[in-house]
């Protein structure tokens, strides 16, 4: 699919091809307020991404993914050391 943008707006589809992230990240980044988004046809409708969404969300948007924490408690047995 070419990236070809209607009236100067992206869909989520093509923010996503463009961003390397997927559809759900880019609505929840939107949901979130990381991405300017819209929605021309209100709550539950499509929705639409400014052309240049990308470049101003990129500084505040982290990409990386977070470093797992570890679980807290006692480890199980099977896990520690049989000396």
């Amino acid at each position: 699919m070419s990236i070809q943008s209607r009236k100067g707006y992206y869909s989520v589809r093509e923010v996503a091809e463009l961003s390397g992230l997927s559809e759900c990240t880019i609505r929840r980044y939107a949901r979130a307020g990381k991405i300017p988004s819209y929605q021309p046809a209100g709550p539950g409708g499509k929705l639409r991404f400014p052309l240049d969404c990308i470049e101003r969300s990129a500084t505040s948007v982290n990409h990386t993914p977070a470093a797992p924490s570890r679980l807290s408690g006692r480890k199980p047995k099977w896990l520690t050391d049989h000396n």
